[in-house]
């Protein structure tokens, strides 16, 4: 018998019930694999799903040490000094949809129902939250690694045909694509004095592939990317040149940037207090709609210095 909204019998609903059982698991299974960044950076849900904001501390040590006399009467004081930055917490959420002849189409052949729908809402919301993750939102006050004003951005050498700096014209000489990598990376290093220096090397994904198809010099079977894995200090695998189809057009005047970082976890992460969550499903018309939800809260950039662009490739 038809309900108070005009659709699906118990029966209908009871057989919509299991086989939710089923597709929320898929649900999850879906959430990672076409989404780079969170293979690049750490992803972390360790923060209570419903809080309004996130406050976290940089510490800053500070202080001297002398020498002193038998008998010092004063001694200088050796201490921290800590800056607390509140991260804003946002919901995003979409909603997927069975509607009443899809279900007893679907019971009628013993079948499951199409993950169709499903996989769409979870790739609505995935994207969403990488768009986030890369350019922020402004209008809610949430940072992205593009738009984090902190990052140094450091224009790459002028030594490519014509004077110009990006990769594709320096290809009769690729010691100066290699001197753009290792000039930025060390001087990250020095001007940091060490603190940070890069372990990861992103790249969009023109400059990756020329690295990957580049040979050495003409006499060299050797790639531009195997030298570079094997003879840069920070580069230990070629899975540490990931590729950041973001970084294509994200600097100053639109040019392509590459991203020296490292992903420790204490450097930055990407905060999601709740990752894609289902909520109870309701019925409207014809149609049994299941809301999907995630709290976001920004790329926790707690040392700037830990990231650096390189710009004009």
């Amino acid at each position: 018998m038809p309900n108070g909204y005009g659709v699906t019998d118990a029966d209908t609903a009871i057989f919509f019930e299991e086989q939710l059982k089923f597709i929320v698991p898929e649900m999850y299974e879906v959430i990672y694999p076409s989404m780079k960044w969170r293979d690049i950076f750490h992803v972390s849900s360790m923060r209570r799903p419903g809080t309004p904001s996130i406050e976290r501390r940089a510490a800053d040590r500070r202080g001297e040490a002398v020498w002193t006399s038998s008998q010092p009467s004063t001694l200088p004081r050796a201490d921290i000094s800590t800056k607390r930055i509140t991260f804003p917490v946002k919901e995003c959420a979409t909603s997927f949809a069975y509607t009443e002849r899809d279900l007893r189409v679907a019971k009628l052949a013993g079948e499951s129902l199409e993950r169709q729908q499903m996989e769409a809402a979870v790739d609505v919301i995935n994207r969403h939250l990488e768009t986030c993750v890369f350019n922020g939102a402004p209008e809610l006050g949430l940072d992205g690694i593009l738009t984090n004003s902190e990052i140094t951005k450091t224009n790459v050498s002028a030594t490519g045909t014509g004077d110009a700096t990006a990769w594709d014209t320096k290809l009769s000489n690729p010691d100066d694509i290699i001197n753009d990598v290792t000039t930025i990376a060390t001087l990250q290093k020095v001007t940091t004095k060490g603190e940070h220096s890069a372990k990861k090397l992103g790249l969009p994904i023109e400059q990756r592939e020329l690295l990957a198809n580049t040979p050495r010099s003409s006499t060299s079977d050797t790639t531009l990317l195997e030298w570079m894995v094997a003879k840069l200090e920070f580069l230990r695998t070629t899975d540490d040149v990931v590729e950041i189809r973001q970084l294509a057009g994200s600097g100053d005047g639109g040019v392509d940037q590459f991203l020296l970082f490292d992903p420790d976890p204490r450097m930055m992460e990407v905060v999601i207090p709740m990752d894609v969550t289902p909520l109870k499903y309701r019925v409207e018309g014809l149609e049994y709609i299941i809301p999907l939800v995630a709290e976001f809260s920004s790329v926790h950039i707690m040392y700037p210095k830990s990231l650096w662009f390189g710009a004009g490739i």
